[in-house]
């Protein structure tokens, strides 16, 4: 029944012309509630709507906004339009508007919670949790986690985490968003209360506008903020700790493990002192945490193959790692992959890779097709890493056999392959001398070769190794460099 009045006291706001709330009919249905005669859902995929919003286009609506046109600039919250950004920030959120300077949800402009409590998606929730603050802007408290009131009741898929109410990832593409609570928003980490804050000239952090020095301090670019005349941890700011204390990751830490006093700089977490810049940063395995950052920084990928990063504890190259068949950083090597299946020994030079292509010199021995003989050229071309040789068929006039034409027969005998009876006589090419057949000495065009060893005529006639190539044992092999 408070659903019903809800919905008809907003549609009753709203300037809907002639034809008002058509029927009245305004209640509950199978998958939500009946608007204007439609029945529409009240859940989204990844987010239960609040009360008096249906979901429309996978984002949830307020039922007296759904005919409301706001001019630019301007958000509709309760059938009215408000300031879409506030002064010092804009209001990034996906429903919120600026009241008062300050970036509201629009589902809870007609919320009033008790002392110690703030409204996020139409509903009261604590403030901060049993066990820590919630200093981030607009964060409220929600199974004793510190989270935007902009994602109460949003789900998001595995991997991904919500900012102002939108699902990001919660890695980037070509770095590891290490850092303490960050996401990935256009492709770059980010602290995630700041995904889509527009400080202006400022910094943000905690989802609040800081400067970025303090008056007579400079801070880490990047990772501190002035807060208080002090610089300190973005994800600190709007943390004030008790004495002996400092902020670290959002969070108080003494300044002391035990009876020994940590350095400047440091917190005691986890009972040992650590720069309180990378409390709270998870780095990979082949990453360490130095002034707040991961080194080395980004994912070692193939484009990055062979450049060279400096770290505090080493220098590191990105190479291909054959084991697990994927590039890595690692402190020593030359192996990389040129992503070229047609080059072998790739290795990294100049931080380029570079390898040999492959000589295809091996071609296959020759066959026999009927009367015809085919031998392949040399060298053949690559192509997917195999290499391919170009056919070259050949005649025999007496027949072919184990991929050598047949001889002529003479005198009784039967001349060796190449060979033609002259004068009753064998002779190579039909000019040459009787060449006795073997291995090392057959008969190719008008001379007696060594197979074995001939460069031109390598393991069968015409079959040359290439320039750079030698003939060893009748197979063409590279020398050496």
């Amino acid at each position: 029944m408070a659903l019903r009045v809800m919905l008809a006291v907003a549609c009753l706001s709203l300037v809907l012309g002639p034809a008002g709330c058509d029927s009245g009919e305004i209640g509950s249905c199978p998958d939500g509630i009946v608007v204007r005669g439609e029945c529409l859902p009240t859940s989204c995929t990844d987010r239960s709507c609040p009360p008096g919003h249906v979901c429309l286009g996978e984002t949830c609506q307020e039922v007296a906004c759904l005919w409301v046109e706001c001019p630019p600039g301007e958000g509709c919250a309760n059938g009215h339009c408000y300031p879409s950004a506030c002064d010092w920030r804009n209001c990034p959120g996906l429903g919120e508007v600026c009241v008062q300077e300050d970036c509201t949800p629009a589902s809870c402009l007609a919320v009033q919670c008790p002392t110690g409590q703030v409204c996020a998606a139409g509903r009261c929730y604590p403030r901060d949790c049993p066990t820590r603050l919630c200093a981030g802007y607009g964060e409220v408290c929600i199974e004793d986690e510190c989270r935007d009131r902009s994602c109460a009741e949003v789900v998001c898929p595995t991997g991904q985490v919500c900012s102002g109410g939108r699902c990001y990832p919660s890695e980037c593409t070509e770095e590891l968003c290490s850092g303490h609570d960050e996401i990935c928003v256009d492709g770059a980490c980010v602290q995630r209360s700041c995904g889509q804050v527009d400080c202006g000239a400022l910094e943000c952090a905690n989802g609040w506008c800081l400067e970025a020095d303090c008056p007579e301090l400079d801070c880490v670019e990047g990772l501190e903020v002035c807060f208080e005349g002090a610089c300190v941890p973005r994800s600190c700011a709007q943390v004030t700790c008790a004495s002996g204390e400092e902020c670290a990751a959002g969070a108080c830490y003494p300044l002391a493990c035990g009876a020994t006093p940590c350095g400047a700089g440091e917190v005691c977490a986890g009972g040992v002192c650590a720069p309180r810049l990378c409390v709270g940063v998870e780095c990979a395995d082949w990453q360490r945490c130095e002034d707040g950052l991961c080194c080395p920084r980004e994912i070692c990928t193939e484009a990055l193959q062979c450049q060279a990063r400096q770290c505090a504890w080493g220098t590191f190259r990105c190479l291909f790692d054959p084991a697990a068949l994927q590039p890595a950083w690692a402190p020593g090597g030359q192996d990389c992959t040129d992503g070229d299946a047609c080059t072998q020994g790739d290795v990294c030079q100049a931080e380029e890779c570079h390898g040999q292509l492959q000589g295809c010199d091996q071609p296959p021995p020759a066959e026999c097709r009927g009367d015809a003989r085919v031998r392949f050229e040399v060298p053949g071309q690559c192509a997917d890493g195999v290499c391919q040789y170009t056919e070259v068929p050949e005649d025999c006039p007496y027949g072919c056999e184990g991929g050598l034409c047949n001889g002529q027969a003479c005198n009784g005998t039967t001349c060796d392959s190449g060979e033609l009876c002259t004068g009753a006589t064998c002779a190579c090419g039909g000019t040459g001398p009787d060449c006795p057949g073997t291995q090392a000495s057959f008969c190719c065009g008008t001379a007696c070769v060594d197979l074995s060893n001939d460069p031109q005529h390598c393991g069968s006639c015409e079959r040359v190794c290439g320039s750079r190539a030698t003939c060893q044992l009748s197979a063409c092999a590279c020398e050496p460099g």
